[in-house]
């Protein structure tokens, strides 16, 4: 394994399939790895983040993150504004240096490949196009990082394909002129193209319609299926409830929750603690769980939930069917008795 950052003492905390409370300051989880059945892929041990410091500006960003990312699945970094998500983000890919403790990267994250295997996506990615077309700034990346010019262009025109950019219609435009949401979308394509083992994304959705956060979805599934990791902040909570697999939560620069997205996202409590407002499915989910319609573990997908209510409101609709059916068959019974 490699590291970077300064090494330091310390334990990490272990969590299984539900969610940990960490006490104290700094103290980190395993996540959604039950029985250690998934490996590890990056390992931050106890890092630290100061900015500006000895300084009358000083900011403590992070403070003590141990945390363990489990390889080939969807970890949500939630926490309110300020609370170090991104500044976690940005130390993990490299572009600052952690003040203490240390990341464990496996052995081909050298530091000079580092930027190949971690792909980064910051908030508003369209900011980052600049070539003169669209195919050359999705190349960029593989070109720069001397790649065949022909695996190049193909690798560009398939990260394009991916995120429903036809490269044969819009490969020669100028990204400039491209919609938002297309921008976004060829910035996405020029990080894929990279073909990273770990991508980062940073409020994906922010400024996204519905049909371009079913699309970002699509694309999620797609690299989770080849065996790509993300780490995945953002507000929108009830988005993060349908593409997590775990969930971490920040406060003032300490990981305060971690464990599976669910049991994460379903305890409202501790959301609140956090200053967090839970996902509306999740509100749903449990108010349902506690009228009896939903088991506690129907889990949050919306179209499941919503068959679930189907289901209920037809059975109550055939037993309240029923019920009327013998209140007034008792009806005429009594009426037919007192006419006799």
């Amino acid at each position: 394994m490699t590291t970077a950052g300064e090494s330091a003492p310390g334990t990490e905390t272990v969590t299984g399939a539900g969610t940990q409370q960490t006490p104290g300051t700094g103290s980190g989880s395993l996540l959604g790895q039950a029985s250690g059945a998934v490996p590890v892929l990056i390992e931050s041990d106890r890092v630290s983040l100061v900015y500006l410091a000895g300084s009358p500006f000083e900011s403590r960003a992070l403070e003590e993150v141990s945390l363990k990312v489990s390889q080939g699945r969807i970890l949500g970094l939630i926490g309110t504004t300020g609370s170090g998500k991104s500044s976690f983000l940005q130390a993990l890919a490299g572009l600052e240096q952690p003040t203490s403790g240390k990341f464990v990267y496996p052995e081909d994250f050298s530091r000079k490949r580092l930027f190949e295997k971690v792909g980064t996506l910051f908030q508003m990615p369209e900011d980052q196009l600049f070539e003169t077309t669209v195919l050359e700034d999705v190349a960029f990346g593989p070109r720069r990082l001397g790649w065949d010019e022909d695996l190049v262009l193909e690798g560009a025109r398939q990260a394009l394909r991916l995120v429903g950019i036809d490269p044969d219609q819009y490969g020669s435009r100028s990204p400039l002129a491209l919609s938002g949401g297309e921008k976004r979308r060829v910035a996405t394509a020029g990080i894929l193209a990279m073909n990273p083992t770990l991508l980062l994304l940073d409020e994906p959705t922010a400024g996204l319609d519905r049909a371009g956060k079913d699309r970002l979805h699509s694309v999620i599934r797609d690299l989770k299926a080849r065996g790509v990791t993300l780490l995945v902040i953002t507000h929108d909570l009830d988005y993060l409830a349908q593409i997590a697999d775990d969930v971490v939560v920040f406060e003032n620069g300490a990981l305060v929750l971690s464990g599976s997205a669910f049991h994460v996202l379903t305890d409202e409590a501790a959301l609140e603690r956090a200053g967090l407002k839970a996902p509306f499915s999740v509100r749903l989910h449990n108010r349902l769980v506690e009228r009896g319609v939903l088991e506690r573990d129907d889990g949050l997908d919306l179209d499941r939930l919503g068959d679930r209510i189907s289901a209920y409101l037809e059975a109550r609709k055939s037993l309240l069917s029923v019920s009327g059916a013998k209140d007034r068959k008792s009806r005429s019974s009594g009426g037919k008795s007192g006419n006799k």
